[in-house]
């Protein structure tokens, strides 16, 4: 091995307790902000799922008028006599 290899090797060895350390704490700090956001993907989906669901549909109602007169004035004229 060439002497940098060696002296990185002999390092590594010195600072391998505050190298471990310092990966755990990488490690948990990533599943900890992953968590968080995938708590608030959850939460915005299912915000949005329940505000679709329950809103109520604006302009969607129609109201048509019916003039009944005519067929009042048909079904009066039939002899339904029988």
């Amino acid at each position: 091995m060439s002497q940098q290899k060696v002296d990185n090797y002999k390092e590594y060895k010195k600072n391998k307790k505050q190298i471990i350390q310092k990966q755990k704490q990488q490690k948990t700090v990533r599943a900890v902000v992953a968590g968080v956001v995938l708590v608030v993907l959850v939460g915005w989906l299912g915000f949005s799922v329940y505000t679709k669901a329950t809103e109520q549909p604006v302009g969607m109602t129609t109201t048509t008028a019916v003039d009944m007169t005519e067929v009042q004035e048909y079904m009066d004229g039939l002899d339904l006599d029988y």
